[in-house]
């Protein structure tokens, strides 16, 4: 239940951070723009996954 809700946080952060990034972008006039919500949500997901991904790939191990 920690995990599921930890990664949940993270989507959620990852979203808001995209908005925000595609906000200041927009407007100077350079940067990314969504469509919709569902874009922004699917992108936050897409680099959450890939920052697990690269997080096991990577780590080293401690044992």
């Amino acid at each position: 239940l920690i995990l599921a809700t930890l990664g949940l946080f993270t989507i959620v952060i990852n979203a808001a951070m995209l908005w925000v990034t595609a906000e200041i972008g927009g407007a100077l006039g350079v940067g990314i723009a969504f469509e919709n919500v569902w874009w922004l949500l699917g992108a936050s997901v897409l680099i959450s996954v890939v920052s697990g991904v690269l997080t096991m790939l990577l780590r080293e191990e401690t044992r």
